[in-house]
């Protein structure tokens, strides 16, 4: 494993628009076309070395089987660049990683971080409710904390104040899991969870590349908006 970043038990989200089917496409193809190659070398051995001297192998045959052959060989040079080019665009990902680092990110996973002090989420309500409850859970699953959240449809952000839960003693990295339950008369009204997050740093594995906060990494893919931290230069800045 290639790292890139002091990695403490990092936990790899599960990914939520990960395609990997090109790539095991273009494996597959490639040790087919192998498997082919040789095969077909040792056909024609074989039928070289059980020719009739008397009745040879009709030239048009011949030269179609080399034909064949020939093709064989430039699906495997083609599956070989391919593979390099993979490689470097592996490479241009992990570059470009790096300049996630300190950003604010809003992710699509219910999984958070203490970072600061606090850890935070957006919440979704998509209908009409009568009761909203949010339950944040540690990786262990232990209960952290359960409040009552908005009935209002829409989108609503929730900040846990880790320094106020004392009793289970959250440490800063420490990943933390939000759950949303909405009701309508005991029916559930769908909801949709995403966190917020400082990038803090990256990571490959020779395959793809992660980012990390805290505890937990996961996929470029799965960041949905990117926010510069917040400073107080900005928060100065006179209105244009």
């Amino acid at each position: 494993m290639d790292v890139l970043s002091v990695l403490n038990n990092q936990t790899v989200l599960q990914a939520t628009n990960l395609d990997t089917s090109a790539q095991t496409d273009a494996e597959a193809a490639a040790a087919d076309a192998e498997e082919q190659k040789t095969n077909f070398l040792e056909l024609l051995l074989t039928q070289l070395q059980n020719q009739n001297p008397l009745d040879p192998m009709d030239t048009d045959e011949w030269t179609a089987q080399l034909t064949r052959y020939s093709q064989l060989e430039q699906q495997i040079s083609t599956n070989e660049k391919l593979t390099v080019t993979n490689s470097l665009l592996a490479d241009g990902a992990t570059s470009s990683a790096f300049g996630f680092i300190g950003q604010d990110v809003e992710i699509n996973s219910n999984v958070g971080v203490v970072q600061d002090g606090e850890a935070s989420w957006t919440y979704e309500v998509q209908g009409q409710s009568d009761e909203v409850v949010i339950t944040i859970t540690n990786a262990e699953g232990e209960v952290v904390k359960t409040v009552d959240g908005s009935t209002v449809t829409g989108v609503h952000a929730f900040t846990l104040d880790a320094t106020d839960v004392d009793e289970l003693g959250l440490s800063a990295g420490q990943q933390l899991i939000m759950n949303v339950s909405a009701k309508l008369k005991n029916d559930s009204v769908k909801t949709e969870i995403t966190s917020h997050l400082e990038v803090d740093g990256v990571w490959s594995d020779q395959k793809e590349s992660f980012l990390t906060a805290g505890e937990i990494s996961f996929r470029m893919s799965d960041v949905l908006k990117v926010q510069k931290p917040y400073t107080e230069e900005v928060a100065a800045a006179p209105a244009q």
